[in-house]
């Protein structure tokens, strides 16, 4: 990679050029800008009061516009070094918010869906895009901040309006929101679905209780919103080894062939858009090193609270937390918790967006 990357340098450093955004191996370039419409970087140059930031590496996405019989094509082996990547990500961090779709922003993307469409919006807890790219066709995504379920779920859905607070505003009225908790007795639940009426709303057990509910809903220019478990709760506690490949294979990937079945059964012409909070560090493939300095009140194995600043710790823009860079945690991993997060790494902080339109 080292070779090949400083062969892309030197031809960055002659001018702007086009790449497939999609290769997460561009996170090793920093001072970066992204243009990811070419029509975006062509009023640049074509107007007189803008400037080009020629100290950065400019960098267009290739989406075969008239740029690119222009500008030059470059491009780099899409083979991932998964350690590699989990500390380059912490080093080039502002170069992967140019480059990615980040999780603040994901809304605006399902805005975009028509308004004669029902959207479904389903919500893992916990799953990287290392993983989720082995079983399903997606899409890298940046969580772009602390990587807590709590916050990360809120960043998804977006704090004051939430996405179905933008949905009522579209007039889209047929609304419903499905979790494994009650408003009462989990918080966060309250937080990422409002404003969804109690009726509207369903605590399941399974999924196929989902299914036989939305058999009864008018989901006409609907929205509907889905917590699903992903594999969270496996690496927090659990004996034995977790059942990584079941949990993706005969859950996530059948509850999403269920869905998609159920659309085209109903007739319904619908986007679904299927995404995680964040991503988990496994134990069985790193090798973490503990640094048992910070003992703030709120801390976690990859994470703590407050404004630390260090060079293994970044302080993100609220600065209620700081994360740490890979492989260092906070204290030992229990016997029976697999795996961690919290930190920024490319095993945390790159989740997948999986899109189907039905």
């Amino acid at each position: 990679m080292s070779m090949e990357l400083q062969k892309v340098k030197d031809k960055l450093k002659k001018g702007p050029c086009i790449i497939d955004k999609n290769n997460l191996n561009w996170i090793y370039l920093d001072n970066v800008v992204f243009y990811e419409r070419s029509e975006d970087f062509d009023k640049v140059i074509d107007d007189i009061n803008e400037v080009l930031p020629l100290d950065k590496k400019i960098l267009i996405d290739n989406d075969l516009g008239k740029l690119s019989r222009r500008i030059p094509f470059v491009n780099l082996s899409k083979k991932i070094n998964r350690v590699e990547l989990n500390k380059k990500i912490f080093e080039n961090y502002e170069s992967a918010k140019e480059l990615l779709p980040r999780q603040s922003n994901l809304y605006k993307k399902i805005l975009e869906v028509p308004d004669y469409e029902t959207i479904f919006l389903l919500i893992i807890d916990g799953l990287s895009y290392e993983r989720a790219k082995n079983y399903f066709d997606c899409k890298p995504v940046l969580v772009d901040g602390i990587t807590k379920t709590k916050e990360c779920m809120k960043r998804i859905v977006g704090e004051a309006p939430t996405i179905a607070e933008r949905m009522l505003e579209k007039d889209r009225d047929n609304i419903y929101g499905y979790s494994y908790w009650s408003r009462e007795e989990e918080e966060l639940t309250r937080e990422i679905f409002t404003p969804i009426p109690e009726e509207d709303f369903m605590v399941y057990k399974q999924f196929d209780e989902v299914i036989k509910d939305l058999k009864n809903k008018n989901l006409n220019q609907g929205f509907v919103q889905i917590i699903l478990n992903g594999l969270d709760g496996y690496c927090h506690s659990h004996r034995d080894y977790p059942p990584i490949d079941a949990l993706l294979k005969q859950q996530l990937q059948n509850n999403l062939r269920k869905l998609e079945k159920f659309c085209k059964r109903k007739n319904i012409s619908s986007t679904i858009f299927m995404t995680s909070d964040h991503g988990i560090l496994w134990e069985r493939n790193n090798n973490f090193e503990i640094v048992n300095e910070f003992n703030l009140k709120d801390k976690g194995k990859r994470y703590t609270s407050g404004k630390i600043m260090r060079d293994i710790t970044k302080v993100f823009k609220d600065q209620k937390y700081t994360a740490f860079k890979y492989p260092y945690i906070t204290q030992k991993i229990k016997r029976n918790e697999w795996g961690v997060h919290g930190g920024l790494s490319y095993e945390e902080n790159i989740v997948p967006l999986i899109k189907k339109e039905v």
